[in-house]
Parts: structure tokens; sequence; C-alpha cells
């Protein structure tokens, strides 16, 4: 890395290095300081100046990264690995088949609420990711860049993007998420012949949940969210829950954040009906794949998938499009090791 790129954007923090700008570095150095302060007491999770917010550890350690992609990947990511043709393998094999791939890293939480981590910061204290995402686009990756409209959809609305007291996005976010996504394939033709049903939402409705990062000893009230259920039909009970489709020429897959509001209450996940899958599958109007994991949403998901479509002869034959929803900290917090890996056996 060049001395002058070094100067503008390293600031030592307590033995800590966090990179940005003048205007982020604040920002980037208090994150990392908290997420070591919390693992020095082996805390998965920092409870933010309003303390009804919980950020994740290995979110604020990402964030405290600054730049992550200006600096040596065998340094700044967790698994000493550059993520990039990882990802750029994974799209041209799909390429080649004429499947259309659509990244979606979903932001940390305090990328989108800094003020709840810390009451005097901004959105704008936070390094913007563009940049990045403008380096996965000229290596011919599409990206959703989720924090810019998380952030616009929280000033529109006011309604929470995220959970406060767990690690995952909102209802509402799961809503947003699935809408750009069917904006951007619209005028595609293999989706205007794909035979529609007759998917529906629910009013608004009012969800009650203890999430997945408060424990036993935090004094906290149960938090409430916003929800809509999509499904089929609209009977008493609401919209009716319908499973994935192998058939389908669309394909979801990643990590927690496309179980969450899905898989329901005996998962961990809240409830059902509500989560990205759901809301995808009313915005096209047919059912569509999943493989979900729970691990790595860049590893573990394309290993899942590997199992998944070995199972079937011409799995891959009726898919048009991938979806890949990850969290973002996996481009430096990952620990699994990257690897090439194929849609089928040879």
């Amino acid at each position: 890395m060049m001395y002058r790129r070094l100067l503008f954007s390293c600031f030592f923090f307590s033995g800590l290095t966090a990179c940005g700008t003048a205007e982020n570095v604040d920002f980037a150095s208090r994150s990392a300081a908290l997420a070591e302060e919390a693992s020095g007491k082996e805390k998965r999770n920092v409870r933010g100046e309003d303390d009804a917010w919980f950020f994740l550890t290995q979110e604020l350690r990402h964030l405290g990264t600054g730049p992550f992609w200006e600096q040596d990947w065998s340094e700044v990511a967790k698994n000493g690995q550059d993520p990039v043709p990882f990802l750029v393998q994974f799209n041209d094999l799909l390429e080649e088949k004429g499947i259309r791939l659509i990244l979606a890293p979903v932001p940390p939480k305090a990328a989108v609420y800094p003020e709840k981590l810390f009451g005097d910061a901004t959105v704008e204290d936070v390094l913007s990711v563009r940049a990045f995402y403008d380096e996965l686009e000229a290596a011919g990756l599409e990206v959703l860049d989720l924090e810019a409209a998380f952030r616009q959809l929280k000033e529109e609305t006011g309604e929470k993007v995220y959970c406060e007291q767990d690690t995952h996005w909102s209802p509402l976010a799961c809503e947003k998420t699935a809408g750009l996504i069917a904006g951007m394939v619209a005028e595609e033709d293999w989706l205007k012949s794909e035979e529609k049903q007759e998917f529906v939402r629910s009013d608004e409705a009012t969800l009650t949940i203890r999430g997945d990062q408060v424990e036993g000893g935090d004094n906290v009230p149960m938090e409430e969210l916003k929800v809509r259920y999509a499904g089929l039909g609209g009977g008493g009970s609401g919209p009716a829950a319908v499973a994935p489709s192998e058939d389908s020429p669309v394909l979801l897959i990643g990590d927690s954040h496309t179980l969450v509001f899905w898989e329901g209450t005996s998962g961990g996940m809240h409830t059902d009906r509500a989560g990205l899958l759901d809301q995808l599958q009313y915005e096209f109007g047919f059912p569509i794949d999943h493989v979900g994991v729970r691990g790595s949403g860049s590893v573990m998901a394309r290993r899942s998938l590997f199992r998944h479509a070995d199972a079937r002869d011409g799995y891959w034959d009726s898919k048009k499009l991938v979806i890949w929803c990850f969290s973002a900290r996996e481009f430096t917090q990952s620990m699994d090791k990257l690897l090439e890996i194929p849609l089928e056996r040879p």
C-alpha cells in the first residue's frame, strides 16, 4: 500500500489500527475499540448508548477496519483471503448457464443506526462501502446496495429497519429488499412469461420478540416490530405459508437473514410468513427455491447449494436468477477458508 494512502487512511487508537477518511476515522476507531473491549470480556455483543439497542461484536470489528478493500486482505480479513475472486467465480459459473446473480450484502446495524451506538454519531460518520461495491461491479458482479437503501428507508418511514435486540434486520427490511430485487428484474422476459399465483400481504400487525442478543441478565422489555405477512389466500389466520420449490426459476441462498421471520418460532426465528423468502414470493407471484444456513452465508451456503443441486438431475435447467444474501461483515470477519465450489459434479 502506498505511503501516502497510509497517511491519509490510518489512525492509531489505544494500540488498534482503524482506517478511514478524516470524517469517519473516529467512528471506525471507536467501533474497533468497543469490539476489542467486548472480545476481552468474551461478550458477543455491545449495548449502545441507547441501551435498548444491541450490536454484534463481530460487526463492530468489521466496521472498525474502515476501508477494508484498500488494505492487505491477508491482514484485514480473519481468514486472510480476498473474497472477490470467489464471488467472481460463482458469478462466472452461473453466467455460463445463462443465470443472473444478484449480490445483496446486509449492512451492519451500526452503519444504519450509528446514533444508537454512539449518541453523537450520524450516518455521515460511517464510511460508505459504495467504493467497494463499485470494485465488485467493475469485476462483473451485480450488487444491491442495501446500505444506501436502508438509510433512506429509515429516514422516510421512521420505522425500524433492524431489530433492536436481535442480530437481524426487521420484517420491514425484508419487504424493502424483496421489492428492490423484484424491480431490478422486472423487465426480464422469463419473468413476464412465468405463471403467477394470487399471493397477498396482510394488514400491518405487531410482532413481539425476545431478540437473540438478549441474555438472561439483560433487563430489557420485549421488543415490538411492525410486520406484514405474505402468502397465498387470505383466510381468517392470514396468508398461508408457501413452501420453496426446487422447480422455480428463482433461487435465494444465504445466511440466517434468509431464515429470520420465515422459519418460525420453532427454529428461533420469531415468526413465519414474513421473511425475505415470503416477501420475494409475494413480489414474483410464484414460489421460489431456497438454500439458507445458520453459518457462513458465503461459504456454508455455497456448500449447501452444491449438495442441494446435486440431489436432483437437471437442477440448474430451470434457474434464471440467483439472489445471494449474506451479512456484509463476512467480507472481513469470516473464519471459513474460501474455496472454489462447483455448481455440480463434473
